[in-house]
C-alpha cells in the first residue's frame, strides 16, 4: 500500500470514504488535529498507521516529517505527553520539515505552559504555511490562553474568514468570550461549532458549561447529557452534570453522576472533588472528607481539592480544627486571592481561638471581594468571641447592609443583644440599630 494511503486509510476508514481524498488535508484538516481524537480507537489507529508506514522506509524529509507530526498529535490527544514530544522532535529533525511539526511542538510547548515558545512554534507553522487556519487558530488559543484575549480575536477571525467549517476553530471563538466571563456571546459560538459537528463530545459540553455559567442549570444537564452520548471513556459530562443537579438542589442524581464519573475514570482528580462536595451538601462528612483527601492524591497541587478536604474535616464528629487546618493552609498557599479559601481558614483560626489571625483572614477576603457577607459576619462572630464589641456590631451591620437577606440576620441579631447589654459606643449602637431594621433572614 502506498505510503499516504497508510493514512489515509487509518483515518478514513472505508466505509466512511467519500472517493479520493488529498493526503495533506486529511491529516491536517480532519483526522489528527485539534482534540478530534475524542475517539482514541481512532488515535490509536492513526499511531499504527505511521508506525508501518515510517517502518517501510519510503517516507523521508517533508513526509517523514509529517509522519512524526500526526503521531504527535494522536499521542497528545491519548495524554501520551511524552510520546508527542519525542515525535515533534523527531518532525523537527528531518531533512525538510512539514508545518505539521512546528504545530504539533506548539503544542508540546502548550502543554508544559511554556506559551512563549508555543507561540514561536505556531509562528514558524504560518511561515511554513501561511494562511494555514489551524495555525492561526492555534496561535488565538495560546494568546487566549495567556490572557491577550484582543490579539487572539484578531486571529480567530481571520482563521474563520480562511475556513468557516472547522469546529474547533468556530468554539475557540466562543472560549476567547467565555474566559472574559461573556457567556452569552460565548453560547453562541458553542452553538455554531455544534452545528458544524454535533456528533462531538465538546460540541455540546461547551454549551452546557455556558449555560451554567448563566445560571440555566436545565438547560446545561441537558447539553451535559447529549455530551455524555458522545464521550469515549471522558468522565467530564457526567462531572459537570453532577454539578448542575447540585445547584438545582437534586443531590441524588448529582451523587448518581458524580459516581459515574469516578467509575469511567478513576484517575480524574475533579471527579473525587465533585464527588467530595455532593456528599458535603448531603451532609456524609466522613464520605466527603474520602473523596477530598483521594483528589488531593491525584492532584495536590489544586488548591480547590484541599479547600473541600478542609471543609468535609471541620464537619466530622469531634471537629479536629487542627486537622482541617492543615489542607485550609494548603488551599490559601496556592491560591491566594480566592476569597473562599480564606474565609474557610478563618473560620478554623475562629474555633481553634486563634482570633488575631482570624481576622486577618477575614479581613483579606472582604478586600478581594468587598460583597462577601459571610466574611463579614464571621468577622464580626471573631470580634464579639474577642470581646471587642465594637468592631463586631461595625462588622454585622456591614454584613447585612451587603446581604440583609442572608439566614445569619438573627444570629446577629442575638449577638447585638448581649453587646448593648455590655455597653457600646455611639457609631456600634446606629449599627445595632441598622441590623434590628433589616429584612427578614433568607437562605444562605
Amino acid at each position: 500500500m502506498p505510503l499516504d494511503a497508510l493514512v489515509v486509510a487509518a483515518c478514513h476508514p472505508p466505509t466512511q470514504s467519500s472517493g479520493t481524498r488529498n493526503f495533506d488535508k486529511d491529516i491536517t484538516d480532519e483526522a489528527l488535529c485539534l482534540k478530534n481524537g475524542e475517539n482514541p480507537d481512532q488515535s490509536r489507529s492513526i499511531i499504527s498507521a505511521c508506525d508501518r508506514a515510517i517502518a517501510s522506509g519510503e517516507a523521508a524529509g517533508n513526509a517523514l516529517s509529517k509522519l512524526y507530526a500526526s503521531r504527535s498529535f494522536s499521542n497528545r490527544d491519548l495524554d501520551e505527553y511524552a510520546a508527542a514530544k519525542t515525535d515533534a522532535e523527531k518532525a523537527l529533525s528531518t531533512e525538510s520539515v512539514h508545518a505539521l511539526a512546528w504545530r504539533a511542538m506548539g503544542w508540546v510547548e502548550l502543554n508544559e505552559e511554556a506559551f512563549e515558545s508555543a507561540l514561536e512554534a505556531f509562528d514558524q507553522a504560518l511561515r511554513a504555511e501561511p494562511g494555514s487556519a489551524h495555525a492561526l487558530a492555534e496561535r488565538a488559543h495560546t494568546l487566549r490562553r495567556m490572557g491577550r484575549y484582543d490579539e487572539a480575536l484578531v486571529d480567530i477571525d481571520i482563521a474563520l474568514a480562511l475556513r468557516e467549517d472547522i469546529a474547533w476553530t468556530t468554539r475557540q471563538k466562543g472560549w476567547i468570550f467565555y474566559y472574559q466571563e461573556q457567556y452569552e456571546r460565548a453560547l453562541t459560538w458553542f452553538e455554531k461549532s455544534r452545528e458544524v459537528a454535533p456528533e462531538r463530545l465538546w460540541a455540546h459540553q461547551s454549551i452546557g458549561l455556558a449555560h451554567y455559567q448563566l445560571g440555566n442549570y436545565i438547560e446545561a444537564i441537558e447539553a451535559f447529557s447529549e455530551a455524555a452520548r458522545y464521550s469515549f471513556g471522558e468522565a467530564d459530562p457526567y462531572r459537570e452534570r453532577a454539578r448542575a443537579h447540585v445547584e438545582l438542589g437534586q443531590f441524588d442524581k448529582a451523587l448518581a453522576d458524580a459516581k459515574k464519573a469516578v467509575s469511567v475514570d478513576p484517575s480524574y482528580s475533579y471527579a473525587h472533588q465533585t464527588l467530595s462536595l455532593v456528599h458535603y451538601k448531603l451532609g456524609n462528612w466522613r464520605e466527603a472528607a474520602k473523596a477530598g483527601e483521594r483528589a488531593i492524591q491525584l492532584d495536590a497541587d489544586n488548591g480547590y481539592n484541599h479547600f473541600r478536604h478542609a471543609q468535609a474535616l471541620s464537619k466530622l464528629p469531634g471537629q479536629d480544627w487542627g486537622a482541617a487546618l492543615v489542607p485550609a493552609n494548603r488551599a490559601v498557599e496556592l491560591d491566594p486571592e480566592a476569597e473562599g479559601y480564606l474565609n474557610q481558614r478563618g473560620y478554623l483560626y475562629l474555633n481553634l481561638g486563634r482570633y488575631d489571625e482570624a481576622i486577618s483572614d477575614f479581613e483579606a477576603a472582604v478586600e478581594i471581594d468587598p460583597g462577601y457577607s459571610v466574611a463579614l459576619y464571621n468577622m464580626g462572630i471573631t470580634h464579639a468571641a474577642a470581646k471587642r464589641g465594637d468592631q463586631a456590631v461595625n462588622a454585622l451591620a456591614r454584613a447585612l447592609e451587603t446581604d440583609p437577606d442572608r439566614e445569619h440576620r438573627d444570629v446577629a441579631r442575638q449577638i447585638i443583644e448581649q453587646l448593648l447589654k455590655n455597653g457600646l459606643k455611639d457609631d456600634a449602637r446606629e449599627a445595632a440599630a441598622l441590623i434590628n431594621d433589616s429584612k427578614p433572614a433568607g437562605s444562605i
